[in-house]
């Protein structure tokens, strides 16, 4: 998931959910956790904002 992120830091929930071949909940949980380890971080909005790997 971190990896597709670096690729495409706009990339929704959703989308991640369908390359992944997961649902968008498991992806939702999976992004919480990332983001409390501090592995990632959403800059700005939830309409315009983007994903950023941190570590």
């Amino acid at each position: 998931m971190v990896a597709i992120i670096e690729k495409n830091p706009d990339v929704t929930p959703r989308e991640l959910s369908s390359q992944l071949k997961v649902s968008v909940s498991t992806i939702e949980r999976d992004l919480k956790k990332l983001t409390a380890a501090g592995r990632i971080a959403y800059i700005g909005t939830a309409k315009t904002g983007h994903w950023q790997v941190l570590g």
